[in-house]
C-alpha cells in the first residue's frame, strides 16, 4: 500500500466521522512513526496497542481486546476501542453530553471532544434545557476542547496552533507530506521532534 493511498484512506475515514476514536486510532497506527506506512494486515499488533493504550487509556482497550481476542486483525480492535471509549463516556457523563459534545467540536481531537463532554456534564445541559442554556453551555464547552487540544508553537517560525494536528497540517508541504491528512503531525515529530513545543 502507497503512502498516498493509506493518506487517502485515512483522511476519507476522518471526512466520515469526525471525532472517530477508530479513524483516529488508524492514523495513530499508520502515522505516528512505530509503525511507518504499513499496509494494515502487517501492522505490529503489539505496539498498535501500546500506541492505543497511551491514547485512550488500559479500560477500553482491554475491553476491545477481550471481546475480539488477542489474535484479532489491529483494525478490529480499533473499531471495538472506538465502541467502548464512546461508551464508558456516556455511562460516566451521560448519553446526551457525549453526543451533543460529537455534534459541536471544532477539532477532530479526542481530548478536545472529552473535554467538552466533561463540561456539558458539569454544567448539567440535558436535553429540555432551554435554548438559551444549550447556546452558553455549548460555547464555553467549545472553549474548554480547544484548549484540551493543546495548542503549540512552531519552533521554526514562533507561529502558535490551537492543536498540533493543526501544526502538522500547516508545515507538511515543508516535509514532502499531505496536509490533508489529520495525522500527518506525528509523522512531523518523528522526523523533527523539537519543530513544536508547547504554548
Amino acid at each position: 500500500m502507497t503512502t498516498a493511498l493509506v493518506q487517502t484512506m485515512t483522511t476519507g475515514i476522518v471526512s466520515v466521522m469526525m471525532v472517530s476514536i477508530f479513524s483516529q486510532a488508524l492514523g495513530i497506527m499508520m502515522a505516528g512513526g512505530t509503525l511507518g506506512m504499513a499496509p494494515i494486515k502487517q501492522i505490529p499488533t503489539d505496539k498498535a496497542i501500546q500506541e492505543l493504550k497511551r491514547t485512550y487509556g488500559a479500560g477500553p482497550v482491554d475491553k476491545a481486546i477481550d471481546l475480539m481476542g488477542k489474535d484479532a486483525d489491529i483494525v478490529d480492535i480499533a473499531r471495538s476501542v472506538d465502541m467502548f471509549v464512546w461508551d464508558e463516556l456516556a455511562e460516566k457523563y451521560g448519553m446526551y453530553a457525549v453526543e451533543t459534545a460529537k455534534a459541536n467540536a471544532e477539532l477532530p481531537d479526542f481530548r478536545a471532544v472529552k473535554a467538552m463532554v466533561v463540561s456539558i456534564h458539569a454544567q448539567g445541559l440535558k436535553e429540555s434545557s432551554s435554548h438559551e442554556k444549550k447556546e452558553k453551555v455549548i460555547k464555553s464547552s467549545k472553549l474548554r476542547g480547544r484548549s484540551a487540544a493543546k495548542a503549540v508553537v512552531d519552533t521554526k517560525t514562533g507561529i502558535r496552533y490551537n492543536s498540533l494536528g493543526a501544526a502538522g497540517r500547516a508545515v507538511a508541504a515543508e516535509y514532502g507530506l499531505d496536509p490533508t491528512n489529520s495525522f500527518v503531525h506525528y509523522a512531523i515529530v518523528k522526523e523533527d521532534p523539537k519543530r513544536f513545543m508547547s504554548a
